[in-house]
Order: C-alpha cells, then structure tokens, then sequence
C-alpha cells in the first residue's frame, strides 16, 4: 500500500513537471521574436542584416509587425538634424509597443542627448556593434564570431501598407517576377541601368563588401566620425574570400561601400590600390563599384588608380567633391585644391571612356558667397559628372561648422538650388528638384547599356 503511494506522488510530480517545463518552453519561444527596422544609409542597413542573421543564428524569429515583437532594433541615421527629428519621432512610436526596444545605428552616439530626453534604454552604437553579445548573453553564436553581411537588410515592416504590398508581391512568383520587370524596365528607361537611382532601387542586384569601418576624415559639417569611429580594416584575404564567394552566387555587381573607402588599410600596413588591384585580377564577368572615395585619396593614388581603372573592372566611383571652391573647401577641412581634383577625373575617363562618376555637392557652406557656388556649378561642367547629388547646407548640431561665421540665410541657399536647376538642365543634364527647401536635387546624365 505504502509503494502504491508513492508511485502516484511520483507520477503526480512527473506530470507537475512536465506542465512547468512546457510553460517555460512557452514562454522562451515568446521571447525570441525580433522586429527590425531601419532609417539609415546602405552601410548601416548592411549592420541591420547582420544583426538579423545573429538573431536567426541564435533560433530567433524575425517577425514583420512590431506588435509581434519581443524585441526591437532600430537602426537610425543621424546625419541632419531634419534626419533626426524623424528618428526621434520613431523611437516615440516604436516605444509605444510591449517589446523591448534598442536604439541602434549613429543617432545614439551623435545626438546622445537628444534622444536621452525620450528614452533611457539600450542602445547600440555602430563602432560598438558587437556589444550587442551583452544584451544577449546566453546566445551561443557571438556577432564578432559571424561573417559580415553582403546585403542590404530589407523592412518587412507590415504597419506600412507600401512595404506590405511589396511583401505580397514576392510572395506569389509570378506576380513577383512581373512587378520586378516593370520596376526594372521603367527605371532603366528614365535613369539608365549605369545610373546612381538605378542602383539604388534595385539592390538587389549588388553584392556589397564592406572593406573597413571607421573614419579618418574630420569634416567640418559632419559629426559621423563620432559614430563609426577610428579605421578599422579587414584583411586583403577576408576581402578577397568575400568576393569570390559572391562570384560562386552569379552576382555580377559588386559594391565596395565604407564609411572611408580610401583610407583602407592604413591600420593594417597595406593599401586602397593595392586592395583594388589584387581584386581586378580575379577572373570573371563582373565590376565593381566604389562608393564614398574622397578626393583626397583619389589625388594620393591617382598614378595606380589611373592602370587599375584601364583593366575596364571598375564599373562607377562616387566621388564627392562638396565644393569647387578652395577656400570653402578648407573651411569644410576637405582637400582643397579643386583643379588638382578635376584634372585627375579627367585622367580617370580618358583611362576609360566607360566610368561613370558621380558626386555630391553642399550649397549654403557657411561663408559661401554666390561666386563660391558658382565656381563649384563651373567645375561641374568642366568635368561632366554622370550624375549626383546637390545637398542644401544644414548645419549638424555638434559640428564645427556651427561655429563658423557668417551663415548662409535659408533664402539665400534655396536661390542657390534653383541656379543649380537651371544651369544643370542648360548643359544638358536631367534633374529631380523638389520646391520645399528641405529637399535636394538630384542630376544624371541618362546611361542605357549596349
């Protein structure tokens, strides 16, 4: 009888047990649901993939509703301070949900006390990526031990009807594949497949490499160095490894796209070209762009830029060069000698005809005067750029150029827009101009391939 007894306390505690267990399995399957999303540059939105295959490796799902989530990652730009104002505005709404939120990307770091004032969580800073691990420290896979991403992290973020639609669309192939070629057919028509709005709506396309992280440069309308941080290089091995295995993918594009492309290597005793000529040597069908080059590296390796670019590898270089005026250019702390700049453009296009070359200008520096702008229009059409960018000056709160006097009126910046309209559209360029000032202009010379 005693025995009895105790067999049924046993299975009593065994079925006890059992139904503890499984609330507990419940429970942790709950908590690795992740919501990502991002309002930055491709380079961060390489870190937010990244980030996504750290949760998938550590069984986490990634869901598409931020309501579904445990756990939010925002990934946010800092880079204006109208850019700000809408992190912000995310932050306050993605507060608002049940799951805990990180606030990831440059904005923790760059505008700290901005968002200190509405929220006190955690935060992730993209030089201090992989503290991430410290967040999660029962995760087996460390960040630091995971390969960087080669694409762009996409938001399926089901709250936007937009993005919803796009979802349902690759869902169902057909419908899918149709959507693709018209997308592909209409922005190949109007821009050209070689142009900069192509490649940025399509990214499909491109197979990213991130060469370094961190910055060298100490512009002075710019606080993202405080962001990304020193230079920190991969190897001309990883780099190469990386390459290669998009070639085994079928990718065709490549794109070479960090914080300070130039700079590479300088960290670890090696060089850009040398990077980039150990890369062109690789046998295959495929070029590569160059994102981000700064004019001062490409004047310092212009001699091995000019025989890398005759091997015909590299597909386009952006290259902004902010000014064409000296002065401005030394009170933006930018390299400074404009005809140097074009001269070794011009060099680069006639190695090959076939290089597209865009760039991105500031109107509205502080102390820029008409003439300034204007020599800046001039050099624009000496070298005939394939397309780029015209930004009006916002000035970054933090930034050195706060305190650089006088101030350029905002009238005054947006009569300086709508010169640069008609005097790109009169030499032959296509233009997309908004009329509010917070805009910006964006020009191209129409490229179809053969």
């Amino acid at each position: 009888m005693m025995l009895a007894i105790l067999v049924d306390i046993t299975d009593w505690k065994i079925l006890y047990f059992k139904e503890v267990l499984s609330d507990e399995l419940e429970i942790e399957f709950k908590m690795k649901k992740v919501f990502i999303n991002t309002q930055s540059c491709i380079r961060r939105e390489i870190d937010a993939e990244k980030i996504a295959n750290y949760f998938i490796e550590n069984n986490y799902e990634i869901v598409n509703k931020p309501n579904d989530a445990d756990v939010i990652v925002f990934v946010a730009c800092a880079a204006l301070n109208s850019i700000t104002k809408k992190a912000l505005k995310k932050v306050l709404k993605f507060k608002k949900y049940q799951g805990e939120l990180i606030v990831a990307g440059c904005l923790p770091e760059v505008d700290r006390k901005d968002l200190c004032q509405i929220f006190n969580g955690k935060t992730l800073v993209t030089k201090n990526i992989g503290k991430i691990d410290t967040y999660f420290p029962k995760n087996d896979v460390k960040f630091e031990n995971l390969d960087d991403a080669n694409f762009a992290f996409v938001n399926n973020d089901y709250t936007n009807p937009l993005l919803c639609l796009n979802d349902c669309f690759k869902k169902l192939r057909v419908l899918n594949s149709f959507y693709q070629k018209i997308k592909s057919y209409t922005l190949r028509h109007i821009f050209g497949k070689k142009s900069l709005i192509y490649s940025k709506l399509m990214p499909d396309t491109y197979y990213y490499i991130n060469i370094s992280r961190g910055c060298t440069r100490n512009c002075t309308y710019c606080r993202w160095k405080k962001a990304v941080g020193e230079l920190k290089s991969k190897s001309i091995e990883k780099c190469l490894e990386e390459f290669k295995n998009g070639l085994k993918c079928n990718y065709r594009y490549f794109m070479l796209n960090t914080d300070d492309t130039g700079a590479y290597g300088l960290d670890i005793g090696t060089d850009f070209p040398s990077l980039l000529n150990q890369l062109t040597e690789i046998h295959g069908s495929y070029e590569i762009e160059i994102r981000n080059l700064s004019p001062k590296w490409l004047t310092e390796y212009i001699d091995q830029l000019e025989m890398i670019i005759k091997k015909k590898k590299i597909r386009r270089i952006s290259l902004p060069i902010q000014s064409g005026n000296n002065r401005v250019l030394e009170m933006m702390n930018r390299y400074s000698d404009s005809d140097n700049v074009k001269d070794c453009i011009l060099r680069l296009k006639k190695a090959y005809p076939g290089l597209i070359i865009d760039t991105h200008i500031i109107a509205g520096f502080p102390t820029e005067k008409n003439n300034d702008f204007e020599k800046t229009m001039y050099l624009v059409k000496k070298i005939r750029f394939d397309g780029g960018f015209i930004f009006p000056f916002s000035c970054k709160n933090g930034s050195a150029a706060e305190k650089i006097e006088p101030k350029v009126p905002v009238g005054e910046i947006y009569n300086r827009m709508k010169y640069s309209n008609i005097f790109l559209k009169k030499q032959g360029y296509k233009t997309l101009y908004s009329p509010r000032f917070l805009g910006y202009l964006f020009f191209w010379k129409k490229m179809v391939d053969q």
